[in-house]
């Protein structure tokens, strides 16, 4: 049987079911641990009209608060076994097995993995959930974007060298994802990833860290709103108007960052770029900007940050504009072309991190948006409900609580 048509389910309970048996005797005790992390966010918007990232304009917790639990065995001085249960109330997330791998360390310098892994698109995949290890109360979701899927069913190799000067990994990876994409809060897309492949390098040299990465994949989605118009050009012989409400392509993610730390203060600076050539999906540009300085334990911070989406043009040309019915199904199709969330966002960021006790911190943050009122993707609220006068310009405040154990 091929590795990926074991379903990602099964794969995860055979290795936690692995783990635990394993565990059952006390001789392998010591090399049995258990860690974990928790966080509580709450927030409103100061904006009647919006709701942005889950909340509106009266105080509530959002649905990234989340708590999750990661037992690891070393089953022998090769090789390990790892797992991490998250529960949360995001639909976007989902409480699950988030991670469910075995890592084999071949030699001091190779590195192999496999299962269900974290996807390494921005420099801080592997910690995107656990809000103490930054200073955010989130991270900035202009590049943490709502489609970036946070694990796949696959295999990796990494290569790293250390020394006293710098370090290197090197990482490269292949897998598939199957899971739906909740978007605008209005509808599930079933989401199939496949021959889904990419290369990471991170340098690190004194106080910098640099990383860059590239990432491919070939992506089909089925039951968004364009499918029944679809299958009604189809069925009418409108083949180039059928394959561009068609998603079935191969896309391309582009990721850089620098990120400049002393015990004092530091700067980090990501970006991404998505290319795709499909109309139903936009390619897009975003990036963020922040700095912090520390007192003690207190940090103050400000994040500077941008999206930008930039829809692919389709010439509608092949149906003819001569009847009211053709007339119709132009507009039709105009409207589901136009149909996905469009996101051209600045926003602007002050914040501050106490950190309480050991493994406790408390952060809290201001964040004033800046929008088009014709590009209103980055609020969860649908056009249709915003009002004339709105202008896309909000501000939101949150705190969250953070604990590692």
């Amino acid at each position: 049987m091929n590795f990926f048509q074991i379903r990602s389910t099964y794969l995860c309970w055979l290795i936690i079911f692995t783990a635990l048996a394993l565990n059952m005797s006390t001789a392998y005790a010591d090399d049995f641990r258990i860690s974990g992390f928790a966080r509580l966010i709450a927030g409103k918007t100061l904006d009647q009209q919006v709701t942005y990232e889950g909340f509106d304009d009266s105080w509530s917790f959002n649905d990234q608060s989340l708590i999750a639990i990661q037992p690891e065995y070393q089953i022998n001085d090769n090789l390990s076994v790892t797992t991490q249960f998250l529960y949360t109330e995001n639909p976007e997330v989902g409480s699950e097995v988030e991670w469910a791998y075995f890592t084999y360390q071949a030699s001091p310098n190779w590195q192999l993995r496999a299962g269900k892994l974290r996807t390494p698109f921005l420099s801080l995949s592997d910690v995107i959930h656990v809000g103490y290890t930054y200073h955010w109360v989130q991270v900035p979701n202009e590049v943490n974007a709502e489609f970036l899927f946070s694990s796949f069913e696959g295999f990796d190799a990494i290569y790293s060298v250390n020394n006293e000067k710098y370090a290197l990994d090197l990482q490269g990876y292949y897998g598939k994802h199957d899971d739906k994409l909740r978007t605008d809060n209005r509808f599930d897309i079933d989401t199939d990833v496949s021959n889904f492949w990419g290369l990471v390098a991170t340098f690190r040299l004194e106080h910098y860290t640099f990383r860059t990465s590239y990432h491919q994949l070939q992506v089909k989605l089925t039951g968004t709103p364009a499918d029944q118009l679809r299958d009604i050009m189809g069925e009418l012989g409108f083949s180039k108007t059928q394959e561009a409400l068609n998603i079935d392509d191969i896309m391309n993610l582009y990721q850089a960052s620098v990120n400049y730390e002393r015990l004092s203060h530091f700067m980090k600076l990501e970006t991404i770029y998505f290319n795709s050539d499909e109309p139903l999906t936009h390619s897009l540009f975003s990036a963020y900007l922040s700095a912090g300085y520390r007192w003690d334990t207190l940090t103050i911070h400000a994040t500077a940050a941008m999206r930008r989406d930039y829809l692919v043009d389709f010439i509608n040309d092949e149906i003819p504009n001569d009847t009211p019915a053709n007339i119709a199904l132009r507009e039709l199709v105009e409207v589901a072309l136009d149909d996905p969330p469009y996101y051209d966002v600045r926003s602007l960021a002050l914040g501050f991190r106490w950190d309480l006790v050991e493994n406790w911190a408390f952060k809290g943050e201001v964040k004033k948006l800046f929008s088009p009122s014709d590009r209103l993707g980055a609020y969860n609220t649908t056009p249709v409900n915003f009002g004339n006068e709105f202008d896309g310009n909000s501000t939101v405040l949150t705190f969250a609580l953070e604990w590692v154990f």
